[in-house]
């Protein structure tokens, strides 16, 4: 299993060329929180990804032995930026370029579950569902924006000695 860094390099691999119709494509992908300066000089659509901070994540045991397999559940948040009200476009607008991004980027991760074999699956693991959204305002350091934020949960398995 890949690990959280690689797992989201691995994520935002899967979002490089993503462009639904009509809209432009993602103009820079970081896989990290981004910076003020980083969104400041940002031409939209961008997109980061991060080790979520709101979530709990989980190291289990599955099986105890030499080697063991232990069990590693974390969440990714996703932050998609379609652009920010201060500019002078209306909210109205900046809504209908967001909600445009839902199915594709929806299709793109059911596309690859295991993210070619990089973790041992997304999704909350009952088949429930692959991720939660909310889509609206994001304030990031005193400034608004808009978009869509994505917590996309993970689960790897590693074969780790357990005593």
């Amino acid at each position: 299993m890949s690990g959280v860094t690689a797992t989201i390099g691995l994520v935002a691999d899967l979002f490089v060329g993503l462009r639904p119709v009509g809209q432009p494509q993602i103009a820079r992908i970081l896989e990290d929180t981004p910076s003020p300066e980083q969104l400041q000089t940002a031409s939209f659509p961008m997109l980061a990804i991060e080790l979520s901070n709101d979530d709990e994540h989980l190291w289990e045991q599955e099986a105890i032995g030499a080697p063991g397999l232990a069990r590693h559940d974390y969440t990714l948040k996703i932050f998609l930026f379609t652009g920010a009200p201060g500019t002078g476009t209306p909210i109205p607008q900046l809504h209908t370029r967001t909600i445009a991004w839902i199915q594709p980027i929806a299709e793109k991760l059911f596309s690859d579950l295991t993210l070619a074999a990089g973790v041992t699956f997304m999704g909350d693991g009952g088949g429930a569902y692959l991720f939660k959204y909310r889509i609206g305002g994001i304030r990031w350091n005193d400034t608004d924006y808009y978009g869509l934020i994505f917590t996309l949960p993970v689960t790897e398995k590693h074969r780790i000695t357990i005593a």
